[in-house]
């Protein structure tokens, strides 16, 4: 039988670890997410410090 049909004595073995995995992905998100605000937060304070004229992108 394979493991999405399968039936124990708990429920469906396929939800056995799902909380696990969910939590998993909802951590690596969240540490994503934490890394790319403080990315963005740092940029915006070098980029303070220089002045416009050494600014080559704008």
């Amino acid at each position: 039988m394979s493991p999405v049909v399968a039936q124990g004595a708990q429920g469906f073995v396929a939800m056995e670890n799902a909380t696990q995995i969910l939590g998993s992905y909802a951590i690596t998100f969240a540490v994503i997410g934490g890394l790319v605000a403080w990315v963005l937060r740092r940029s915006r304070q070098l980029a303070d410090q220089i002045d416009d004229d050494d600014k080559y992108w704008t």
